[in-house]
């Protein structure tokens, strides 16, 4: 987030992917151990509710922060998007519970394994 021009308290962004039709994907890493009680479920969900403070409100400000100040981004994809071109997703290793969650800020087709197309 630094080297856009923000706070280090936003801490860093796992990937970046852009395409030169102006399209950019801010996409959050998470490798989480499969939930296998109802107690491990409810934990995760904790997690990433985006509430202040929790995994999922981290990415959330970073992705709010980078579409308030695009031309932070310049330097390192080569032009200033524009904010409603940015996008964002939550990559985890596996299925986890908050992609059924309607109730999240991020959408849940936006969570989960990637999907990968031939």
């Amino acid at each position: 987030m630094t080297e856009l021009g923000g706070p280090a308290e936003l801490g860093d962004v796992d990937v970046l992917a852009w395409r030169p039709s102006g399209e950019i994907q801010i996409i959050e890493c998470k490798r989480l151990q499969l939930a296998r009680t109802v107690a491990e479920v409810a934990e995760i969900c904790r997690r990433f509710r985006g509430e202040a403070k929790d995994e999922l409100d981290r990415h959330l400000r970073r992705v709010n922060w980078i579409k308030a100040n695009p031309a932070g981004l310049h330097g390192i994809v080569g032009f200033v998007p524009d904010p409603t071109c940015i996008d964002d997703r939550l990559v985890t290793n596996t299925h986890v519970p908050m992609m059924y969650l309607t109730s999240l800020p991020l959408e849940a087709d936006k969570i989960g394994p990637l999907k990968y197309s031939k």
